[in-house]
């Protein structure tokens, strides 16, 4: 009987050590969850088709660089006075931080779009309209959101040009009258640096008659 006890007991601890490892990859604050998603994905305030949560912000970059993230906050209650702060970011070895001023924030603003542009394939759109599309970074330091809606944060990540190379952690935190929450974040620095040179312009609207007028190329040449 006693090694009956014993085995139930012992199975009893696997099973709740399991289901606290399977727990949600978020970080729950009563009111609100708190999650990571990819700087490349587009969060729309009603959560359509938002991505599968991460447990923490993870980017890399190198010296020199601007790199972005995202986190996302999803209201399961009325929330009032949110805001976000950011720890020190610091080496995981030497405990040396990047400056106060390495991160900054802000909440992603929305326009409200009422036709999408004609003439595209449903499958070329973001999403049907009308709706809200996630458009701008917002001043707003401090807001509401209504319960069930999702607030984006944007982060942009400045890397010193004397940042020692490695890996620095910190927290984001997000701070309601509700409750607070926060997240880890994780940044690789790699032991290269931006040069100051740039040699990379953008033109909008390219076509292949330009770059041969521009270039005075009079002979075919292979679009492979």
């Amino acid at each position: 009987m006693l090694r009956k006890t014993k085995f139930f007991l012992q199975l009893f601890i696997v099973i709740i050590f399991l289901i606290l490892n399977a727990a949600p990859s978020l970080s729950q604050a009563g009111a609100f969850d708190l999650f990571a998603v990819s700087d490349m994905a587009a969060v729309f305030e009603d959560g359509y088709d938002c991505p599968p949560p991460e447990r923490a912000i993870d980017v890399f970059g190198i010296r020199g660089e601007y790199i972005s993230a995202q986190c996302v906050i999803k209201a399961t209650g009325e929330l009032q006075n949110v805001t976000v702060s950011v720890s020190f970011i610091k080496n995981e070895d030497t405990g040396i931080s990047l400056p106060d001023d390495a991160v900054s924030w802000n909440f992603v603003g929305g326009i409200f779009i009422e036709k999408n542009t004609p003439n595209l394939k449903q499958t070329d759109l973001l999403r049907p309209a009308p709706a809200w599309f996630p458009d701008y970074l917002s001043e707003e330091r401090e807001l509401s959101i209504k319960k069930g809606n999702y607030k984006a944060v944007w982060l942009t990540i400045k890397i010193p040009r004397n940042a020692q190379a490695g890996k620095y952690s910190g927290t984001v935190s997000v701070n309601t009258g509700q409750g607070n929450a926060s997240i880890p974040l994780h940044l690789t620095i790699y032991p290269l640096t931006m040069p100051y040179e740039r040699n990379l312009y953008v033109t909008m609207w390219y076509t292949t008659g330009k770059f041969d007028k521009y270039h005075d190329v009079k002979e075919p040449y292979s679009y492979g």
